[in-house]
């Protein structure tokens, strides 16, 4: 197996596959160069990297393999459980480190908040759809909490976006000595009332409470780090320079030896609220403790793992090789390497030289690696000859902003190739569920199952107005503009058909309940104006299906319940490779279901070219996903969660 970096975890990516100038050959270069004159310390290297150099490229068998295959997690928490209990190694006994510096490590560790990303959880599971959902009920029910920091990463990259358990977060509130009672009685207070929401409104809290929420880390502005900054304090920073100096200038123990009123501006991790006192107008995100701790060093390792696949000639490198140079060639325990350390030859590092303990305090290599999988950074291929090995393709740190964090750059519009990568990607990495929904059935049988080799000898779906079809339909529009009301009042009362009606009713019925749909030609549309034909239209729709939906909030950037929608070029074309619903365009469309349970379409004359309109079953759909992806019947079936927004 091996990892490979996408853009958004979306496709595979086909590179060439040019032999290097030795592989032609038929020859291996050397992992040390001949020409040096003494020998320099370096990691050992494993059976796996003795035939590997960086200037190789390893094949690629297109099989991806799944993090998940050896786990048998039933719901979030274990997942997280799973993720904080493994993300550092155990202190060797042979550490290289004095007592101060193994007390620091084991400090550090203690102090991170129980958080975990996402991504990670992601990289883990078999389902991210299932996951989101999860969280989301979980959250609903005040288990756990989105924890969102802004300007921390975009998309499923973000360092910021993660969850934590509200049992623990509130343990944390209670046990903090730098807060008052009151406070952390209203904080935990607050919390409860909006279960799902990251941010909350400074309204919430006084300027007092803001002040000490902010600067103990239970709090953070949205709008205290910009775009345009560092995603960490660095040291010596001129804006703690009223902090730094105020020790030598006033008496220990007061308030303007700390910086006076100074001092409440920055957040704890080195970011600063604003040039004045917290305000209760603005917006502010809730947080943990040492955050700013927990984002550095993900960030950093992170960003340890895909400099080591840049520095090879293909970006992608054995599982075993990156193991070994993140965990810095440390001494190793086997019968052989004691041996080289008696007769006085380099046998590896202590571990407390390396870089892995004195930057990333034991991190694990199998952890980072899981966050960079989950985050789409790195990807799992299986070379079928050297192992486990991982690639980082060179357009890897170009993710774009997703609006998902945990889908491909897949929205309301996608990329038809896109979308067909992700299916080839989702097939071969996920593990698919081949059972059917409780109560559902292996097969359809109806008229509504159909297809366009029987259609036209089953069902005659044209029906031609007649002359006192049209008489009635003209009485009726007389009618309606007798009442002097405007079009939205048209329903079967105020345009009467009586005895079209009947008609109509049966092709409801035919459209509810038979094959689907309904043709009707004949509306002399040339004879009236735009206004009566479109309460023509909205009277015969009235009579089929009495209830009209909401196409849209607004009309020309004013808000409007508008309910008619017009597939023509109102305000310019869309991308021809996009898939979505062409309102107010000319594009063609693509099969799509509408939002309502009935849709109608009127032609006000025929087009200068194209005007075909396709329909299909729905009914035969499904009866073609059973037989081929039962797994999607499950998607369809489920609950989906959506977000309004007024």
């Amino acid at each position: 197996m091996s990892f490979q970096a996408t853009p958004a975890r979306s496709s595979r990516i086909t590179k060439s596959r040019r032999p290097s100038a030795h592989a032609a050959l038929g020859l291996r270069r050397a992992t040390s160069s001949p020409s040096s004159v003494s020998p320099r310390k370096k990691s050992l290297p494993s059976e796996s990297t003795i035939s590997y150099d960086d200037e190789d490229q390893l094949d690629d068998t297109g099989v991806i393999a799944s993090l998940a295959e050896d786990l048998n997690f039933r719901d979030v928490p274990q997942y997280m459980e799973y993720i904080r209990n493994n993300m550092f190694s155990d202190l060797p006994e042979k550490a290289g480190m004095n007592s101060a510096r193994i007390a620091d490590v084991l400090n550090y560790r203690v102090r991170l908040p129980p958080f975990v990303t996402i991504a990670h959880v992601d990289a883990l599971s078999t389902s991210p759809t299932r996951i989101e959902r999860e969280i989301a009920e979980l959250a609903q029910a005040g288990i756990l909490r989105r924890v969102t920091i802004p300007h921390r990463g975009v998309g499923a990259a973000a360092v910021g976006d993660g969850i934590a358990s509200v049992r623990e977060w509130q343990a944390l509130v209670r046990s903090h000595h730098g807060l008052l009672e009151d406070i952390k009685s209203k904080y935990i207070s607050v919390m409860d009332a909006n279960p799902t929401s990251t941010t909350i409104s400074g309204t919430a809290f006084t300027t007092a409470e803001i002040s000490a929420l902010v600067t103990v880390g239970f709090l953070t502005s949205t709008s205290a780090i910009s775009s345009s900054s560092s995603f960490f304090a660095s040291p010596g920073a001129s804006s703690l320079a009223a902090v730094s100096t105020s020790g030598s200038r006033h008496a220990a123990g007061s308030l303007e030896a700390v910086g006076g009123a100074s001092a409440t501006q920055y957040i704890h991790g080195g970011t600063s609220l604003s040039g004045s006192r917290p305000s209760t107008t603005a917006t502010y995100t809730f947080s943990l403790p040492n955050m700013g701790t927990h984002i550095k060093i993900l960030a950093e390792a992170r960003n340890n793992i895909l400099n080591m696949l840049k520095k090879t000639k293909y970006k992608e490198m054995p599982l075993d090789v990156l193991r070994e140079r993140w965990d810095g060639g440390v001494v190793a325990t086997t019968e052989q390497s004691e041996r080289k350390k008696l007769r006085g030859e380099f046998a590896g590092v202590l571990p407390g030289r390396t870089k892995k303990w004195k930057q990333f305090y034991g991190m694990k290599f199998e952890w980072i690696l899981e966050e960079c999988l989950g985050a789409g950074l790195v990807e799992l291929f299986d070379t079928g000859s050297v192992g486990r090995a991982d690639n980082q393709n060179m357009f890897a740190m170009a993710i774009p902003e997703i609006t998902n964090a945990h889908q491909p750059d897949i929205d309301y519009t996608p990329d038809h190739e896109k979308y067909l990568a992700r299916v080839k990607r989702r097939l071969a990495t996920e593990k698919i569920d081949d059972s059917l929904p409780p109560a559902f059935p292996m097969k359809l049988d109806s008229d509504l199952v159909w297809d366009n080799t029987d259609i036209h000898s089953r069902f005659d779906w044209v029906y031609k107005l007649t002359a006192l079809d049209l008489d009635e339909i003209e009485t009726a529009l007389q009618h309606f503009k007798s009442l002097d009301k405007p079009l939205s009042y048209v329903n079967q009362e105020t345009f009467p058909l009586p005895t079209l009606h009947s008609t109509l009713r049966d092709f409801s019925k035919e459209i509810h309940n038979g094959f689907g749909f309904k043709v009707i030609r004949g509306l002399p549309v040339s004879r009236h104006t735009r206004e009566e034909v479109i309460a023509i239209y909205a009277g015969i729709a009235s009579h089929i299906a009495s209830i009209r939906g909401r196409q849209d909030h607004q009309f020309e950037g004013i808000p409007a319940n508008v309910v008619m929608n017009h597939i023509k070029d109102l305000s310019g074309t869309y991308d021809a490779n996009k898939i979505g619903a062409p309102a107010y365009t000319a594009d063609k469309p693509v099969f799509h279901t509408d939002s309502g349970d009935v849709i109608t379409l009127l032609c006000l004359e025929e087009a200068a070219e194209g005007g075909q309109s396709k329909v299909s079953s729905s009914w035969r759909v499904y009866n073609e996903l059973a037989e081929k992806r039962l797994d999607l019947i499950g998607t369809l079936a489920e609950d989906w969660l959506t977000e309004v927004y007024a």
